[in-house]
């Protein structure tokens, strides 16, 4: 039989007929039992509503005496949530969020970017 997909993006797009692309290359490297038992449900692991990591990032910035990097306050952003500090991968996404969001304060004037040669950026806010 010939299958026609339509024009599908992302692992879990949807054609006319909700079949999904990886349930379509199931079936046509032969699979016939149950696409839905073998696959992961895909969860939102959203950890910070919007505008909350800049919030907790200034407060963060705003107790210190010195200032902090990207890195550091994230690592303090997890230990407040109760999160790994280990993992690197969600460090790296966090860290990745607050320089973002402190990038964007910086360029509105709140908070002040320090770059020293062989560093990385260092974060204050501005009185």
């Amino acid at each position: 039989p010939t299958l026609k997909l339509c024009n599908m993006k992302g692992s879990d797009s949807q054609n006319k007929r909700g079949i999904r692309r990886d349930q379509v290359t199931l079936k046509l490297v032969g699979y016939a039992d149950d696409p839905e038992a073998i696959m992961p449900t895909r969860k939102n692991r959203r950890l910070f509503k919007k505008g909350e990591t800049l919030k907790a990032a200034l407060l963060i910035l705003g107790s210190s005496d010195t200032e902090l990097s990207s890195r550091e306050i994230g690592l303090e952003l997890m230990g407040d949530r109760g999160l790994d500090q280990n993992d690197n991968d969600l460090l790296k996404q966090i860290t990745s969020r607050v320089y973002t969001a402190l990038k964007r304060e910086a360029e509105l004037g709140r908070a002040q970017a320090i770059r020293k040669a062989g560093h990385p950026v260092s974060w204050k806010l501005v009185a």
